[in-house]
């Protein structure tokens, strides 16, 4: 037997190993085909069969936002989900709180690679659906922004907020800087309020969002507007569902 038929042959059972589900589909007639996020192995799919159509006492765990500990067959690509049980209490998110985690499920469905595993990015996941749960929701936005930038630090695009790219200067908090995912940002001197308001960021802005504390709305939106734009490197083309809900 060569060395493909043998990796093609063979079967891992992964026990127990903390998850959150990202986006489940319909598979066949009575399975669910699942993104799991789990801490040890990051992203994996498996088939949950036989869920569709009948009783069946794992169903209702098959939800987002739920901390589960599951254990699943793999062979290849694909798993076969063999068990399932809630690890903490579930967080049941409705309204802006909800669309506010599919965001974040769309996110690392669409940007994270299979079978790279990313622990503290899963702790910090964690963290951030509590804190959509738990905190005002004048406070979503600022919870999704911080998300965001972890994220691509995790990812191996961390950006630099506080220094300007040309000259290596601190960023001034009454200067305006344009802002390059390749370079970093860099001050721009412009009279146009219009092409400001675009396309400029405040330094107090960028400051910001390096210290991760934002003390009005301006900077909270700056922020918003700066994340979408590095992002939208990433994401290419395709739009993100749940930001035409609501962010």
């Amino acid at each position: 037997m060569n060395n493909n038929s043998f990796d093609n042959c063979y079967t891992m059972l992964t026990e127990l190993e903390p998850t959150y589900f990202l986006h489940t589909r319909a598979y066949r007639d009575t399975s669910l085909l699942i993104e799991a996020f789990t801490r040890q192995y990051g992203k994996v799919s498996v088939v949950a069969r036989g869920v569709k159509g009948k009783k069946n006492r794992n169903a209702s765990l098959l939800q987002p936002f739920a901390p589960l500990l599951i254990s699943w067959w793999a062979r290849g690509e694909l798993g076969t989900l063999r068990h399932t049980e809630l690890h903490q209490q579930p967080h049941w998110l409705t309204g802006n709180r909800l669309v506010s985690g599919l965001y974040l499920n769309e996110l690392l469905n669409r940007l994270l690679g299979r079978h790279e595993a990313y622990p503290f990015l899963f702790d910090f996941y964690a963290l951030t659906v509590q804190r959509i749960a738990t905190f005002p929701e004048t406070e979503l936005s600022t919870t999704l922004r911080l998300f965001e930038k972890f994220l691509l630090a995790q990812l191996g695009y961390g950006l630099t907020f506080d220094k300007d790219a040309q000259n290596g200067n601190d960023v001034e908090l009454d200067n305006y800087y344009a802002f390059d995912p390749a370079r970093g940002c860099y001050q721009m001197q412009v009279d146009n309020p219009d092409y400001v308001a675009r396309h400029l960021f405040k330094g107090s802005s960028l400051l910001a969002l390096h210290h991760e504390q934002f003390s009005d709305k301006e900077q909270v939106n700056d922020a918003k507007r700066l994340m979408r734009m590095v992002l939208a490197q990433h994401l290419g083309e395709k739009p993100l569902y749940s930001r035409g809900l609501y962010l």
